[in-house]
Parts: C-alpha cells; structure tokens; sequence
C-alpha cells in the first residue's frame, strides 16, 4: 500500500509519503533516498505526489517538466490532469489512468 498525504496549516501545505517502491508483485523493493524521484517530487514550480503504477507516476514526472496548469483553479487543473492523459496515451497507445495524485501548484 502506498500513502501520499497533505496537511494545510494556516501559512504552508506540508506534503509527505512513504518512500518504497515495489516491482512485480513483491519481487523487488526499492527505497528511495537522496535525490531519487518517489512517489513525491517538486517539479515546475509544483508539488506532485502520487500512488499506483511507477511507469504511470514516471511519465508524470517527464510531462510535468515542461507542463504546468493555466492558473491554481479546479478548472486548470483538470485541464492539466487531461492534457497528461491525451499525451501518455500518444506515448503508448497501452497506456490507461490507474494513478491517483496531489497537486500543489
């Protein structure tokens, strides 16, 4: 089970997550330490954190560098979130939303 979490005080958002990483059903596991990309990472003036497949969360991680939502609205956000899918699926025609996320922008 993986756990990406945020807390709003009244002058910051503090994000956290676990920090493993498992690959073919329990055949490996892998911590993240240092400088590696988890489930948790800053990115394009944004805080992204998500749970689910690591190829999914990865391709993430690469759409963000150079994408970023219009404005801190719900709106823009979605468009975000769907302008991701549109183009994973280009990527990889296989590809398919099995992620979950938290987003600070």
């Amino acid at each position: 089970m993986s756990v990406v979490a945020a807390r709003k005080y009244p002058d910051k958002l503090v994000f956290a997550s676990d920090s493993i990483r498992l690959s073919g059903y329990l055949k490996q596991t892998h911590r993240v330490t240092g400088d590696e990309w988890g489930k948790l990472f800053e990115i394009n003036n944004m805080i992204i954190g998500g749970v689910g497949y690591t190829m999914e969360l990865s391709f993430m991680q690469i759409f963000a560098r150079n994408h970023s939502p219009a404005a801190p609205t719900v709106e823009a956000v979605l468009d975000f979130i769907v302008e991701f899918y549109a183009w994973a699926k280009d990527k990889d025609d296989t590809f398919g939303r099995r992620n979950e996320y938290l987003l600070a922008v």
